[in-house]
């Protein structure tokens, strides 16, 4: 079952990044955020080479004695390695500190990247199944890496704190990209300097996306006819009222 469950993922992954080239390379690395109620998912890209500017970690896990990727260290599992690299960064929900597991991280050809704008985007770009057969025998210094986080049975709609290592005294810019549910509520450019700590207020997640507000409308749209035709049939003592002569 695992086994159909994964091959399922992959083709709907496959799917769903459609064929031709790839997701233009960002020009910074990029957060997505998305808050859903009890958890908080983070996915993260940026240049593999510059994870250690980032986090203090870099990704030589992935290296074969050649210097290169060992697409059999990508299918043994990356969470480990993952784990390893957000390890420096201090994140605090409402103030209290919190463990964000790795689910995976995966890099990718430059040439052939996966889209990179939504939650569904960055689950799909640390699968196993999307990336080690392009990626074989390249170095860190020509991918992107993608990297994925999860906390569980936390309140989503705390302030977020992430502090990142202050390696230097050079400024971290990073995009943000929010969501609530799967539903985008800001895009936005920070950029960290000082202590490097990214916050995230939760009057920015707390929204209601286009498609639930979209929904809504319907509904509304909906009741108020509904009611307009109860008060019509109320006012000609529920039979249809005559034709005008």
């Amino acid at each position: 079952m695992t086994g159909f469950l994964l091959g399922l993922f992959c083709a709907t992954a496959a799917a769903a990044s459609g064929e031709g080239p790839g997701a233009p390379v960002p020009e910074t690395p990029v957060l997505i955020v998305d808050r859903r109620p009890g958890s908080v998912a983070l996915f993260m890209t940026l240049p593999a080479d510059e994870l250690a500017d980032v986090f203090g970690q870099d990704a030589e896990g992935l290296l074969g004695p050649d210097g290169t990727i060992d697409i059999d260290r990508l299918y043994e599992g990356t969470f480990d390695l993952a784990d390893r690299i957000f390890q420096p960064v201090d994140a605090r929900i409402a103030g209290v500190p919190v463990d964000f597991e790795a689910t995976s991280m995966m890099v990718h050809d430059p040439k052939a990247l996966p889209p990179f704008q939504t939650p569904w985007d960055g689950e799909t770009s640390i699968a196993v199944c999307t990336s080690p057969e392009t990626v074989d025998r390249m170095g860190l210094d020509t991918l992107q890496a993608y990297l994925g986080y999860f906390a569980w049975e936390v309140d989503a709609l705390a302030p977020i704190t992430l502090t990142f290592p202050a390696l230097d005294d050079a400024p971290l810019r990073i995009e943000v990209r929010e969501f609530w549910n799967m539903q985008p509520t800001a895009t936005r450019t920070e950029v960290l300097s000082g202590d490097r700590t990214l916050v995230l207020e939760p009057g920015r997640t707390g929204g209601l996306g286009p498609a639930t507000l979209g929904l809504m409308a319907l509904a509304l749209l909906g009741a108020g006819a509904v009611l307009l035709l109860l008060h019509r049939r109320e006012g000609t003592g529920g039979k249809a009222a005559p034709d005008a002569p």
